[in-house]
C-alpha cells in the first residue's frame, strides 16, 4: 500500500549538506569556477579518508569523478529550476530500533 504525504520542507533536517550545497549553488551563479567549491572540497577529503563518494572512490581518476558529481548537481539544480520541484519522491525509513525517521529526496536523481 502507497501512501502519500505533504511534508512543509521546513520540518526535514538538513545538516551540513545544505550549506555547501548551497555555497557550491551561489558560486555557480557567479560564473565561478567550481574546482574548489564546497562539495568539491568535501569531496576530496572524504576519498582521502577512504570513506564512500558517490563511487568515486572506486574511480581512477577521482577528480575527473569529482567534477562529474558537480555537472550532475548542477544539471539536478537546472531541472528542478526549470520543472520544479514536484513529483520528485521523498522516501521515508522508520527505524523500530532508534524511532527515528530518515528522509531522503530530490538526491536521489543525482
Amino acid at each position: 500500500m502507497t501512501v502519500t504525504y505533504r511534508i512543509k520542507n521546513t520540518f526535514l533536517p538538513t545538516g551540513y549538506l545544505e550549506k555547501i550545497m548551497f555555497d557550491t549553488l551561489d558560486m555557480y551563479r557567479r560564473g565561478e569556477d567550481l574546482t574548489n567549491s564546497p562539495v568539491a572540497a568535501w569531496g576530496r577529503k572524504t576519498l582521502e579518508k577512504k570513506g564512500w563518494w558517490y563511487g568515486c572512490e572506486e574511480a581512477e581518476n577521482k577528480e575527473e569523478c569529482i567534477t562529474q558529481r558537480l555537472q550532475k548537481i548542477v544539471n539536478l539544480y537546472h531541472n528542478i529550476k526549470e520543472n520544479g520541484y514536484n513529483g520528485s519522491l521523498i522516501s521515508v525509513f522508520f527505524n523500530k530500533k532508534t524511532g527515528n525517521i530518515h528522509t531522503y529526496d530530490g538526491f536521489h536523481r543525482l
